[in-house]
């Protein structure tokens, strides 16, 4: 084996060892079928719900490259250990009116969906919470139209009402404006 070919097979070997360390590197998911895993998230003063199947990775080190001429709902791209990953300011992209605060907890989730990988930039992290599929609710019926589009539904928790966002419905209508 020559020179060359052996580097080659180095490469691949990191590549494999660094995919398989972030796969083990993830809770061991647990969930029974009559439930759904959420990553609760803060836009502004509010808290959403991000379904957990979809998310990749959070990532902490926020360094996005503005794009001129993009829609305001785009935050920019991101060089994410070599791939290019388009980052969408998740709060804008509801149309969510936010104060400026302080950015040292914002974080970048990773999503896949349909073969496609963003970047979703979020105010802060809550934690990862299970629910029951009973206690899901539709969103309620006095919201208005644009706000029931980008939720699949809301749940109560602690007091709280917090609506699980429809990640495929927000991007598609983004796409389309």
């Amino acid at each position: 084996m020559n020179q060359k070919n052996r580097i080659a097979g180095e490469n691949e070997m990191q590549e494999i060892l660094h995919e398989r360390s972030i796969a083990l590197s993830r809770p061991e998911k647990k969930k029974r079928p009559d439930t759904v895993q959420c990553l609760l998230v803060t836009l502004g003063v509010e808290e959403y719900a991000l379904k957990l199947d979809a998310v990749v990775e959070i990532i902490k080190e926020i360094n996005v490259t503005h794009i001129p001429g993009s829609p305001d709902f785009i935050e920019g791209v991101m060089n994410l250990r070599g791939e290019i990953l388009s980052v969408v300011d998740l709060a804008k992209a509801i149309a969510l009116t936010v104060t400026a605060g302080s950015k040292k907890d914002r974080r970048i989730i990773k999503i896949h969906m349909k073969g496609i990988d963003a970047g979703l930039l979020v105010d802060g992290i809550s934690g990862i919470y299970e629910f029951t599929l009973d206690t899901i609710e539709p969103p309620l019926l006095t919201m208005k139209k644009t706000d029931v589009e980008h939720l699949e539904g809301e749940i109560k928790t602690e007091g709280k009402l917090i609506g699980i966002l429809d990640l495929t419905n927000i991007l598609r209508m983004r796409d389309d404006a």
